[in-house]
């Protein structure tokens, strides 16, 4: 009537589908007394653990690093509805009704940042020679998009440089943006441009779902500063300023 077995169980807790934004602050403080190095070694560090505590498959983790703006970068960029202005550099204003929601709709016209250098008192008026961008561009500042290999992450994270003003909400919102579902057109596109690897199909996943833990970290060194952009009447038509590339020199047109 009765049998008697031995059986054993494992309970095992794991945690599938990570979805992780590092937003790093790589404003010009940054560069003093080592506080980007021990940044990055902190980076570096988190990253480390995160995969010695779950698959890579199963996480994905963009680094957004900040300063004055946030670096989009070009294909990313490409993949949103813009109000283009130039190719110079690629960071979009918001407003501050844009901060009432943690999501950018890739389908939604944005303003593209202007490309100028608010600090030009700081030095000569040399064209594209060692200037200071409000929006910041080159690799050594950009979004790295939806990554799983440690390697590309310490890379990316070990070529940013330190330099301009400090937006942290600017860096919050774009972190928030890459883990909210509304922005899955566009990482579905660079998936398609062979940008973003296939295994993130569907990411960012819709949080209603419960299909993915979502996390945000954001390393800083101190509060907000000043950041910089046209008047409405300034971004389109030609200016009344010129530098002459050849002699330096800095003309005002006349009436």
């Amino acid at each position: 009537e009765t049998m008697d077995t031995m059986t054993s169980a494992t309970a095992t807790e794991s945690v599938e589908d990570i979805e992780i934004s590092l937003v790093l602050d790589i404003s010009g403080s940054m560069g003093w007394n080592n506080k980007l190095e021990a940044m990055q070694e902190a980076a570096k560090d988190f990253v480390e653990i995160i995969y010695q505590q779950a698959e890579y498959e199963d996480i994905s983790i963009s680094i957004i690093p900040y300063s004055t703006q946030v670096n989009v970068g070009q294909d990313l960029m490409e993949e949103m509805s813009i109000d283009w202005h130039h190719d110079e550099s690629y960071c979009i204003n918001f407003d501050g009704d844009d901060f009432d929601n943690a999501y950018i709709r890739p389908s939604r016209q944005a303003e593209q940042s202007g490309h100028f250098d608010p600090w030009y008192y700081w030095g000569p008026m040399e064209p594209e020679t060692n200037r200071l961008h409000n929006c910041r561009y080159g690799s050594d500042s950009r979004i790295l998009a939806f990554a799983n290999v440690e390697q590309t992450l310490n890379d990316h994270i070990d070529g940013l440089t330190a330099g301009g003003n400090t937006s942290i909400e600017i860096g919050v919102k774009w972190g928030a943006a890459l883990l909210h579902h509304e922005f899955q057109s566009a990482i579905t596109a660079e998936i398609a441009e062979g940008d973003v690897s296939s295994h993130f199909s569907g990411r960012p996943y819709d949080s209603a779902t419960g299909a993915s833990l979502k996390i945000m970290v954001v390393m800083t060194d101190g509060i907000n500063t000043t950041e910089y952009r046209f008047e409405d009447f300034m971004r389109t038509g030609y200016s009344d300023a010129r530098l002459d590339p050849e002699t330096g020199h800095f003309y005002i047109r006349g009436n």
